[in-house]
């Protein structure tokens, strides 16, 4: 069954004239409403939100903007609001690097294949812009699916006292007040297996029509449970991968939602919430109100799932073929774009936001502890040379040293231009060296353009064996 614009009836005016409009396609409407909500449930998660009342700047500017913009959608889910939010997203995610979360830079390519899609068939016609985009959307989605399960076959993860399975698994239990798994034993190996057996699992059953469905539903269960976690909130990750597994659903999904009434005044409820928490979010910034998205995702995420399963309970409706078709061919630059940053670990670019995310993976300096791929090849020598902290009278440096991190170079350098009168002793190529002011230092005075310190980006070098899960962004990273 296929969907396609069809006119509005003509709506009388106050003057009595008419007034003419498109419905959007189905397909590209239910991914309008859950792109935005997935927007907000990033606005939400992110501290950048909370900056504009007692420190405002232009992150938190900007994040005012996605929200409403997203706002926008959810109550007027058509196409030209929808690439106003796409050209948001894409700026708000240089704004925000080279803190960036992988769920938002996946966002800001998908966003970039919407508006070149746009581009490509020169119509803001809803049919057109759906028939080019939602293959591009498709296999953005599997081949960042592919990196990330590709990054948690290494030996740090497979070792449960520091792996990020049982890690993340015990902080979700623990929130919640229930027992945890520990560190040994069977319990956390059972985390660790059977995320490498989701993840691994479900790129291959999406990219094939038989399997697609049950793809769909295991991506949306998985990522359900992950977004549990009241320490972490991973909401924000799960809301964007959320609506990009419904692309693989049959047209005729996103159809019967819009032939019922329910759907719409499911979308109206959650668009005057989202506006009630975000205002709430901006005015009272404490945390129980963070617990207040929390619930409205949960409420969502049930909304989703259960129609989800009701549809694939009912239907017979099968995948359609050429899901995965991209044209025009130029448009396959933009999984290709999300293919050349999966690859950025491995050839040391840069080891943050590569698809790499909470799987214990190391890339430095040609080694590498992954089980598969037993080199890197480095195109920068960043990591040729690691610093590690001695002693310092900032902390943000002088965690480094307590907890054993070492930092690349560059690293330290931009961190110096923005502290420039801290003290620091270090050891650098095995000379120990001693800075008043890091600031005026020869070695760490350099100038590092602002482009590079936000494209590429190093996270610190565990020197602990096996690495431990890095869960939080340090201030030099």
């Amino acid at each position: 069954m296929t969907y396609v614009d069809t006119p509005t009836m003509p709506v009388p005016t106050g003057d009595g004239s008419v007034r003419q409009g498109l419905l959007m396609a189905p397909v590209l409407r239910l991914f309008a409403i859950t792109w935005a909500m997935a927007t907000l449930f990033h606005v939400w998660v992110s501290q950048n939100s909370f900056r504009v009342l007692y420190s405002p700047d232009w992150k938190g500017i900007v994040h005012v903007g996605l929200t409403v913009a997203a706002l926008v959608v959810l109550c007027r889910p058509r196409v030209l609001p929808l690439l106003g939010l796409a050209v948001l997203q894409i700026y708000s995610a240089w704004v925000e690097m080279p803190v960036l979360g992988n769920h938002w830079l996946l966002a800001s390519i998908v966003a970039l294949g919407l508006l070149l899609s746009v581009a490509a068939v020169r119509t803001l016609d809803p049919a057109e812009i759906a028939r080019v985009f939602l293959p591009v959307g498709r296999v953005v989605l599997i081949v960042f699916y592919s990196f990330a399960a590709l990054s948690k076959l290494n030996q740090g993860f497979f070792t449960p006292s520091g792996s990020c399975a049982p890690f993340y698994a015990n902080e979700s239990l623990s929130s919640f007040g229930l027992p945890t798994l520990g560190h040994s034993g069977l319990p956390p190996w059972g985390a660790i297996l059977g995320t490498v057996a989701v993840e691994c699992s479900i790129p291959v059953l999406l990219a094939f029509r038989r399997t697609r469905h049950a793809g769909v539903l295991a991506g949306l269960l998985f990522h359900s449970l992950i977004a549990l976690d009241r320490t972490h909130l991973f909401t924000d990750f799960s809301a964007v991968l959320l609506a990009l597994f419904l692309l693989f659903l049959p047209e005729s999904f996103a159809g019967r939602l819009g032939e019922r009434a329910w759907p719409k005044r499911a979308v109206a409820a959650f668009a005057v919430a989202a506006l009630l928490v975000s205002l709430a979010l901006w005015m009272w910034p404490v945390t129980w109100l963070k617990g207040a998205g929390q619930l409205l995702w949960v409420l969502y995420d049930v909304v989703v799932i259960g129609s989800v399963v009701a549809f694939l309970w009912r239907s017979r409706d099968r995948s359609a073929t050429g899901l995965l078709r991209i044209r025009p061919l130029w448009l396959a630059a933009v999984p290709a774009l999300a293919l050349a940053n999966g690859l950025t670990p491995y050839l040391e670019l840069k080891t943050s936001f590569g698809w790499n995310m909470y799987s214990n993976l190391v890339t430095v300096a040609g080694h590498t502890n992954h089980l598969l791929i037993p080199r890197t090849w480095p195109v920068t020598d960043a990591q040729s040379h690691l610093i590690t902290v001695i002693g310092s009278d900032d902390p943000g440096l002088e965690g480094y040293a307590a907890d054993r991190y070492r930092l690349a170079l560059p690293q330290v350098q931009y961190y110096a231009a923005a502290h420039p009168r801290a003290w620091l002793r270090y050891e650098l190529d095995g000379t120990v060296r001693t800075a008043p002011h890091i600031g005026s230092d020869p070695v760490l005075s350099r100038h590092v353009p602002v482009w590079r310190h936000k494209l590429e980006i190093f996270r610190a070098v565990d020197m602990r064996t096996p690495v431990r899960c890095q869960d939080l962004w340090g201030p030099a990273n």
